[in-house]
Formats: C-alpha cells, sequence, structure tokens
C-alpha cells in the first residue's frame, strides 16, 4: 500500500502550527490546521524542508530549539537541502531565475528561498505539494503537482 506524500511549503507550516496567526488569515490557519490534521490521521507522509522548519525556529519564540526539533522530527518527514536539493534548486534557478528576478512578490531573497524549498520538495518527490501562496504555486507547477489549502468541509447538524 502506498501513503498519500504530502510536502507543505514554509507558509502553510506556519499557519498550521502558530498559535497565533497573523491579524486576518485565522480562517487560513484553521484551514491548514484542518488539513494537516486530516493528513495525520489518515497516515499521510507529510513532509516539510529543513529550510522551513528553520523559519519556524526562528519565528517560534521558543528557546527550547531541541524540543521543537523533537516533535517536528515525530511529526513530519523532515527534508534536508542536502547535495540533491541543491542540484535540484540550482536546475530551477537556470530554467526560471532570469524570468522571475524583477517580479517576484517579496524580490530576489524570496524567489531564492521559494526556489531552495522547492528544490527540497523536487528531490523528495511528494505526490503533491500544498501551498496558500500564488507566486510559489506557479514556480511550483512547472515541477510538481501543487494544491491549495483545501476549504474546510462544512459541518453538518447531528441528524441523529
Amino acid at each position: 500500500m502506498t501513503h498519500d506524500t504530502i510536502f507543505l511549503d514554509t507558509q502553510v507550516l506556519l499557519l498550521a502550527l502558530q498559535e497565533q496567526p497573523p491579524a486576518g488569515q485565522e480562517s487560513l490557519a484553521a484551514r491548514a490546521r484542518a488539513f494537516l490534521n486530516a493528513a495525520i490521521k489518515r497516515k499521510a507522509v507529510v513532509m516539510i524542508s529543513s529550510l522551513s522548519a528553520m523559519e519556524l525556529f526562528a519565528r517560534s519564540g521558543c528557546a527550547d530549539h531541541a524540543e521543537l526539533a523533537r516533535h517536528l522530527g515525530e511529526s513530519f518527514a523532515v527534508i534536508p537541502f542536502d547535495m540533491a536539493a541543491a542540484m535540484a534548486a540550482a536546475s530551477v534557478c537556470q530554467e526560471r531565475f532570469n524570468e522571475l528576478q524583477h517580479s517576484y512578490p517579496g524580490g530576489v531573497a524570496a524567489l531564492v528561498g521559494d526556489i531552495e524549498v522547492l528544490g527540497s520538495a523536487i528531490s523528495a518527490g511528494p505526490a503533491r505539494v500544498l501551498s496558500n501562496k500564488p507566486e510559489f504555486q506557479a514556480l511550483t507547477r512547472h515541477y510538481l503537482n501543487v494544491e491549495d489549502i483545501p476549504e474546510l468541509p462544512p459541518e453538518h447538524p447531528n441528524l441523529f
């Protein structure tokens, strides 16, 4: 039996795990958490980049990075930015960087960061990537299947 393999982009990971989502993104955070809980419940393999973990460490305010790392390691397949990821990211750079460097939201630094995360995803080979960032979706679509965070299922009243 093959498992569903899902790679989360950094933004989805942050939305799902932050205690206080950014103002105006509470609904999106709830969707990310619901998706993540459902994926874990059905035993999907949920992957994150080690680069996304670094950003979570930096934003968490948690002084005990080892404890957070342990939790991430228990909950996710943490994909390193290793030589395979570096080669995949370099290929993306060669193919897309010149086209996108002047128009990418967040500028060159955001583009490079997204290419690095995409390199990790390509090296891991998930069935799909989950992202809510249109620019990351557009970049990823050239290499992997990418989807937005699904809507929450409608609540049904107790029928019995």
